[in-house]
């Protein structure tokens, strides 16, 4: 190729005035919000949504097409969003047990990705989703906001200067005050009820790569949110919320890789769920220099969300902070850390109980959005691109199979993303998929 053209290319790739042709796959309440930060950014319009729900089509429709201005294009398969050559990117907000799949579909298709997290649903799916984006030269970026947060990198560049001396300890907490995992139904419900499907929604669709089972409302209601984490072959439990958590406490501690062991504890099975999904997880994970604790759970009705932890006059309230229910803390020598898993506000206590630093986050997912779009055009890394993400949700997907085997520790081979010592948690390495459903 000539210098000429190359030029031109380049110019082309960056050129903000270059239109970006976008794609919703999964109306999710939260991708649907996501997406509609697109208003602010010049040149980027949405051809499409697609859903196996037409419920969820027709709702994120009419939220949409007034933010937008236009109304996009209703996609019936997914094949048609990845076929069509003026698609650049694809927003995959599915639920988490299609977010691989659908990944590696668009990678292989020549789109980039956003993809929400957690972005896997086990650690070899987040091996074959870093490779296949590496080979096909894609760019995808994870659902977690957080890493373009302003706030955030000044957390991560106080502690690299060594202003809480060395990091010895860290915890993530995800203790949340709902409960039963927002369930509706009791024994009043007939069966033949919970197991009629919608007349909007394609099942079979939605089941995708997932074991094959006859429809039912605890697994899958339009009017629920989370129900579908009643279910192992569909959701990772309470690691799921709790990732933003994991995610965050990796970037403040400069990105380490995979830990050398993990012991996972899971109690209760108030969701009534039959593959034991626990109410409450306490997960500890070696990483030589430090160890790193993750507790979630439902139920506890004193956690309270707030949007700044700590007051604005700056005086510290540890019971603030105690009371937030995700959070990260990070001890070290001559420093405590606290930071809202939310939109990334921290505060440093010192030994004297002083401040002694603080910042108040904001929302970054205008910031997040903006990333990815300038990430299509220039081709650079996102802030939070796959590789990170895969391991983030390997933390989470060790957590549960740690605990899945009997609450014990495992050891871990970073090079082979293997178990040293369990061959039942290794088979819970990659997900089982159904007959018709490749993973490459």
């Amino acid at each position: 190729m000539a210098l000429s053209s190359l030029s031109s290319l380049l110019l082309s790739c960056n050129d903000k005035n270059r239109q970006i042709t976008l794609a919703l796959i999964g109306c999710s309440d939260k991708g649907i919000d996501f997406l509609s930060g697109i208003k602010d950014i010049e040149n980027v319009a949405v051809k499409y949504i697609f859903d196996f729900d037409n419920k969820k089509i027709k709702k994120a429709s009419e939220i949409l097409s007034p933010v937008l201005g236009y109304k996009p294009e209703t996609a019936q398969d997914m094949s048609i969003v990845f076929e069509d050559r003026e698609i650049d990117g694809v927003f995959i907000f599915l639920p988490e047990h299609w977010r691989a799949p659908a990944t590696i579909l668009a990678c292989n298709a020549k789109k980039d990705i956003y993809v929400n997290s957690l972005p896997s649903h086990s650690i070899r799916e987040g091996r074959l989703m870093t490779e296949t984006a590496r080979k096909k030269k894609r760019v995808v970026q994870c659902g977690f906001p957080l890493r373009n947060s302003p706030a955030v990198l000044s957390a991560k560049e106080f502690i690299a200067e060594g202003n809480l001396g060395q990091v010895v300890h860290v915890k993530i907490y995800g203790l949340r005050s709902i409960s039963n995992g927002n369930l509706k139904y009791g024994s009043e419900e007939k069966e033949s009820d919970l197991q009629k499907v919608p007349e909007d929604l394609n099942w079979d669709g939605w089941l995708g790569p997932a074991p094959h089972r006859p429809f039912n409302r605890e697994i899958y209601d339009p009017e629920i949110l989370n129900n579908l984490n009643t279910c192992w072959d569909f959701h990772s439990g309470l690691m799921t919320g709790t990732s933003y958590g994991l995610d965050l406490a990796r970037m403040v501690t400069c990105d380490p890789g995979h830990p050398q062991s993990v012991y996972g504890y899971g109690s209760g099975t108030g969701w009534r769920s039959e593959s034991g999904i626990a109410e409450r997880q306490v997960v500890t994970y070696d990483y030589g220099d430090f160890t790193m604790v993750c507790e979630s759970g439902n139920g506890y009705s004193y956690m309270k969300k707030a949007a700044s932890p700590f007051r604005n006059k700056g005086e510290a309230d540890s019971l603030n902070w105690l009371t937030c229910p995700e959070r990260v803390e990070v001890y070290g020598a001559t420093g405590l850390m606290y930071l809202d898993t939310i939109e990334g506000s921290w505060q440093v206590i010192g030994n004297k109980g002083d401040i002694l630093a603080q910042e108040t986050g904001k929302n970054p997912n205008k910031l997040h959005l903006q990333n990815f779009i300038d990430s299509v055009r220039n081709r650079n890394l996102p802030q939070s691109n796959i590789e990170q993400g895969h391991l983030t949700a390997a933390l989470a997907h060790m957590g549960n199979i740690a605990c899945r085997v009997g609450n014990m520790q495992l050891l871990f081979d970073a090079k082979s993303e293997t178990f040293e010592n369990n061959d039942i948690a290794n088979e819970m390495l990659e997900t089982k998929y159904r007959d018709g459903y490749e993973k490459d």
